[in-house]
């Protein structure tokens, strides 16, 4: 699978025009249309942004007759946005405290008020996200048996958040419904990760195996990425089987 080096020099996000996000190459349908690698790029998802990454899985799907998952990949990619969004706006918030993220005490002492301080607080992390080189990247790549869509941020994900991603992987495909999942979410330490388990779940439901999803670091980056198949027969019979009992 290959991969991308989120630079300076290559996004227009740091040349200073008033934009919210980029896509490489601007002209992204024809991309689409020719199978041609492209992504968006921001640094946080307000309307507009959530507007054109939707269009962008749309089309992307629809040249490849997989309208039919659209909803669910959408969703999927949307949690993975704001698990992007969320840990690159934890590094600014644990380095205007002062406070190593890597050092297990600093750590627990940041995430105490990180959500209440970051998103409710008087002092305007998502301003000073916006204005910062972290940014988080959705790539498109196709090949001739798989689609790929990557969640890129361009921080590294830490030891314990994968390990705690990895176990809420397999737990959502050991769920049988959301009833039992936010049980167990609810117990958890940080209350936190539901979310994920849920587009999870969507992801099992329609047929995807676990191992079409993961999330990893490589260099500086973080890659949280999906692998739909070309062949999605056996999952389209699914789909339309489970719309036509609900119709009933």
């Amino acid at each position: 699978m290959s991969q991308v080096r989120i630079s300076e020099e290559e996004s227009g996000l740091f040349s200073g025009e008033d934009k919210h996000y980029t896509i490489h190459p601007i002209d992204y349908k024809t991309a689409i249309a020719s199978e041609a690698d492209f992504y968006i790029q921001f640094h946080t998802l307000n309307p507009e942004t959530e507007g054109a990454v939707i269009k962008s899985i749309h089309r992307y799907l629809e040249n490849y007759d997989l309208s039919y998952i659209k909803n669910q990949i959408i969703n999927i990619v949307k949690e993975l946005v704001n698990n992007a969004i969320k840990a690159n706006l934890k590094r600014i918030f644990f380095k205007l405290k002062g406070l190593d993220i890597n050092r297990t005490e600093d750590y627990r002492t940041g995430m105490e008020s990180f959500k209440e301080e970051a998103y409710e607080g008087t002092e305007d992390y998502l301003g000073k996200l916006e204005t910062s080189n972290l940014v988080v990247r959705i790539s498109f790549k196709s090949t001739e048996e798989y689609l790929y869509i990557n969640v890129i941020n361009n921080v590294p994900i830490l030891d314990s958040e994968i390990s705690k991603i990895n176990a809420r992987i397999k737990k959502a495909y050991k769920y049988k419904d959301i009833a039992e999942a936010f049980e167990e979410v609810l117990d958890d330490s940080e209350g936190a990760g539901l979310g994920l388990i849920m587009a999870l779940m969507i992801f099992k439901n329609i047929g995807m195996p676990p191992e079409a999803f993961r999330i990893y670091r490589k260099n500086e980056l973080t890659i949280a990425a999906i692998a739909i198949p070309q062949n999605m027969d056996r999952i389209r019979s699914r789909i339309q089987i489970a719309e036509e009992i609900l119709k009933e």
